[in-house]
């Protein structure tokens, strides 16, 4: 399936540093789902993280209309900061 992203989602991406691998990889392969309606968010951990992505599914295409990073509730404000700034 085609990939499309909106404007936010291509906003989001830039102000989160979210490539369109992970966006491709979360979707193609993620850990869980969670079904709202007619939109999905598809969660895939990387390391201490996990992102989010929603989408929506059409015959041939799929629309990402958000992404963003959630953290691991066990951890700090100060451990996500420090995490946050080694991986940009």
């Amino acid at each position: 399936m085609t990939i499309i992203l909106t404007d936010h989602a291509k906003k989001r991406m830039s102000q989160r540093a979210i490539s369109f691998k992970h966006i491709q990889e979360t979707i193609e392969m993620p850990n869980y789902t969670v079904q709202k309606g007619k939109k999905t968010e598809a969660y895939k951990k990387y390391e201490e993280r996990k992102i989010k992505v929603v989408y929506t599914a059409k015959d041939k295409y799929i629309k990402v209309i958000s992404v963003m990073w959630t953290w691991e509730p066990n951890l700090t404000k100060k451990q996500t900061q420090h995490m946050f700034t080694l991986k940009k």
